[in-house]
């Protein structure tokens, strides 16, 4: 689990105030060893979420990899 605050210098253009921001982001990863063929299955979560004070700027982000790792 990752949480940062982010402070942004200067007004923006489009806007009359600051930019500030909060994001969180929590990722789950798992590994599964295939033996037959020497490898490794990895699968990867995760999902962010970026609240700011500038509505343009908010965002929810999930995603989802699935990779096979082979050793020569």
């Amino acid at each position: 689990m990752n949480y940062n605050r982010s402070k942004y210098a200067g007004i923006e253009a489009a806007y009359t105030s600051e930019r500030n921001d909060e994001t969180m982001a929590i990722s789950l990863n798992g590994n599964y060893k295939i033996k037959e063929i020497d490898s490794d299955l990895v699968v990867s979560i995760s999902r962010t979420k970026n609240n700011s004070n500038l509505p343009i700027y908010e965002y929810k982000r999930q995603q989802v990899s699935v990779s096979v790792n082979h050793r020569f």
